[in-house]
């Protein structure tokens, strides 16, 4: 699972993070920093990362998840808003990234943006008159 989950991550983070050291008897985390040259949690609280790393590591984790839970199998990824703490180099390379996911999965991101519109391949507003778009 440290594998996968420093492949995603390193893709989120445009290359910046990319150890992960996972302690699977305890569930606790830790991401290697060059910057601290030490390995920190990817927790709010230690404030030894930003919420934009904290954010990617998750969601780096929920995709590494989902394989180890699935295998083969491709069931849907539902994302509420998940970018919204990555800056635009990040979200940029995490879009192009989830253009390519989306040929073996259907991904469905609710999101009150439309920074993620031009990678969309439908988009649906809900409101007063829903109606696809």
């Amino acid at each position: 699972m440290e594998k996968e989950i420093q492949r995603y991550l390193a893709v989120f983070t445009n290359g910046k993070y990319k150890q992960v050291k996972v302690d699977k008897e305890a569930l606790e985390f830790w991401i290697y920093s060059d910057e601290k040259g030490d390995w920190a949690k990817p927790k709010p609280e230690s404030g030894e990362l930003s919420g934009g790393v904290i954010d990617e590591f998750y969601l780096a984790f929920r995709l590494a998840l989902a394989e180890l839970i699935f295998g083969d199998k491709k069931p849907p990824l539902i994302l509420d808003d998940p970018f919204v703490n990555f800056d635009s180099v990040r979200l940029a390379n995490t879009l192009n990234f989830f253009k390519t996911l989306a040929s073996d999965y259907q991904i469905i991101i609710f999101t009150l943006s439309d920074l993620y519109d031009k990678v969309a391949d439908k988009i649906i507003l809900l409101g007063e008159k829903e109606r696809p778009v």
